[in-house]
């Protein structure tokens, strides 16, 4: 039977030419993007070296092209499906499908005598489901997470995620028209359709595996991946099992497609079960004192030098933050939540650092407020001070590992049970930590940056401020950034409260730079009209003049006040997808470099 098989298969065949004429052109066009990316990094290298060589400033200003692209992410609201989709992604999208097209008609683009001929019929179904393999190959690359195609084009795993689900709807849609053909075709010969899907063993295993694909497709829907993520990531693993060695059973050809992406996402399994398993995590410290969030800090071994600003993790929490029942408890260790570092520590470990604020009556040098380091203590300087808040510093324990901050914002039965047991000061929560995870943005080479966020989308902003003020603050020359400008909107003060300290830590950095550095801070509180009970906001934003607004927040007229001093900005914005793409539009129509990030696996 698997020598019949094997002698089936033609790698000449005219399907098959289809098939491997669109991977060559899409990996021959992945290329050449990785190799203008590269190029694109050696110039940042090139400009990096001259600013240590020369000691002068090479800020980044974007040229034609570089402008031209940014017009590109200005995103636009789907009709009919309702989804949210950046020009960009829809030029992508629709290259594809006219890639596919004339694939599936023209490929290999061979002309006789007589010029070419269209395939016939009963070979086009086919070609169509040929070229749907190498879709699927491609979902399940850019499905991984830990793969040399990141690393050689600097598109992270949660950027290639919509391609994996375009792919693969696309992919599906090719793979019916053969299903369906050949359903037709086999009921016209025996009789019926019932028949017609087990007649034997060809027409067997892909009825097999066109249950696979079914059971992809219906558990991936957007009210299932929302809602129900464990059946949807589940269903999918088990999806693609049967889907794929059906698949390669019924027409052995399609292995050719399937085994290089299939060898990788194994890499991937085995990489990121390393990093989850057999490097130790412990947490350090777990608090939650505030109702909205709960502030967790663990410790990874091995993982400092892979740890870039903005990046993300998933994570896994043991102790009864899966619920109680014997089901639940069986998937502790498989429950896996995306949660982005809010924070890395550098400072002496154990050291409580005091986030503090001179009294209003009392006048202060220039000497002296240069004296007020966030790491000392007030007992060192005759200049009273009034503490408005406490944090711990951990660092680790060894150079090579990372000590970082997790802010989880408590929605959902999981993050309430999390929040309710760090408040009973449970010492029974364990964790498991796979990544860091996400694009290695650097805004460093940009000489303003801005970030604008809401509620806890302001995790990541704060990982890239804290990281740009703490290189600029200690003279960091390959640190052109001057000029900061961070917007965040709130619910109420009271949502404030967890990042306080770590926000008045990159002010008073600030303001003791070594380098020139402007950092403003606008906070909206939209649900309040007038300032709370807050005593802590209220002194901070007294002492580093941050600016408090009773009001909803106005994207466009922000930027635009912006732009009016700075034209060429770097911008960062993570929060609904509403509110993202509001923020983006309005950055995109000022020629700005425009950054989100979301979730939406």
């Amino acid at each position: 039977m698997a020598e019949d098989l094997i002698s089936n298969f033609r790698a000449t065949s005219n399907f098959h030419q289809a098939g491997y004429t669109y991977a060559l052109i899409m990996w021959g066009l992945f290329l050449v993007y990785c190799i203008l990316y590269q190029v694109g990094r050696c110039r940042t290298y090139w400009s990096r070296y001259k600013a240590l060589k020369t000691g002068l400033p090479q800020p980044y200003h974007p040229g034609f092209v570089a402008r031209a692209l940014h017009k590109l992410e200005y995103t636009i609201r789907l009709p009919v499906v309702g989804d949210y989709m950046a020009v960009k992604h829809l030029s992508i999208l629709s290259f594809i499908l006219v890639l596919n097209t004339i694939t599936i008609l023209f490929a290999p683009f061979t002309f006789g005598d007589d010029g070419y001929m269209l395939p016939a019929v009963s070979q086009m179904d086919r070609r169509a489901a040929y070229v749907a393999c190498v879709n699927f190959s491609l979902v399940i690359i850019f499905g991984s997470r830990n793969t040399i195609i990141t690393k050689m084009s600097g598109i992270s795993f949660e950027q290639l995620i919509p391609y994996h689900r375009w792919l693969a709807k696309l992919g599906f849609a090719e793979m019916i028209t053969h299903i369906v053909w050949r359903i037709m075709v086999e009921a016209q010969r025996s009789g019926t359709a019932k028949a017609a899907l087990f007649a034997d063993i060809e027409q067997g295993t892909g009825t097999i595996a066109t249950l696979g694909y079914l059971i992809l497709y219906v558990t991936s829907l957007g009210y299932i991946r929302r809602n129900y993520f464990e059946v949807f990531y589940y269903s999918h693993i088990v999806g693609i099992i049967v889907s794929v060695a059906a698949s390669m059973w019924h027409e052995v050809g399609i292995m050719l497609y399937f085994v290089p992406p299939l060898a990788l996402w194994l890499g991937d399994r085995a990489i990121r079960s390393y990093n989850s398993w057999y490097q130790a995590t412990s947490v350090l410290e777990i608090d939650g004192s505030t109702d909205t969030i709960t502030r967790v800090v663990f410790e990874k071994d091995h993982a400092k030098s892979s740890y870039r600003p903005g990046q993300y993790v998933f994570v896994a929490f043991s102790g009864g933050v899966n619920g109680y029942g014997r089901f639940k408890r069986l998937f502790t260790w498989a429950n896996w939540h995306p949660m982005t570092i809010s924070e890395i520590h550098h400072n002496s470990r154990h050291r409580k650092q005091e986030i503090v604020e001179v009294q209003d009556n009392l006048d202060y040098s220039v000497e002296e407020k240069k004296d007020m380091s966030v790491s000392s203590s007030s007992s060192s300087t005759a200049v009273q001070y009034e503490d408005v808040g406490y944090r711990q510093v951990p660092t680790p324990q060894s150079d090579h590992s990372l000590v970082g901050s997790l802010h989880i914002k408590t929605l959902g039965n999981y993050t309430t049970r999390l929040r309710d047991i760090a408040n009973k000061g449970s010492h029974s929560i364990k964790l498991r930590v796979d990544g860091p995870f996400g694009s290695p943005l650097d805004f460093a080479d940009q000489p303003v940056f801005v970030a604008i966020s809401t509620g806890v989308g302001v995790t990541p902003s704060m990982a890239f401020i804290k990281d740009l003020v703490e290189r600029r603050s200690q003279g960091l020359a390959t640190v052109e950034t001057n000029t900061i400008y961070f917007i965040w909107s709130v619910a109420s003060e009271e949502h404030t409260r967890a990042f306080l300290p770590l926000l008045a830590e990159c002010a008073q950095m600030a303001e003791n730079s070594v380098q020139s550095l402007s950092f403003f801070v606008e906070i909206n509180i939209t649900r309040e009209q007038q300032p709370g009970q807050l005593d802590m906001l209220r002194r901070l934003s007294t002492q580093h003049k941050w600016q408090l607004v009773y009001q909803r927040i106005n994207p466009q007229d922000i930027i635009q006040r912006i732009s009016t001093s700075h034209p060429h900005v770097c911008m960062h914005t993570c929060g609904s997808l509403e509110f993202m793409t509001a923020v983006k539009n309005a950055g995109v129509k000022q020629g700005w470099s425009v950054h989100d990030e979301a979730f939406e696996f």
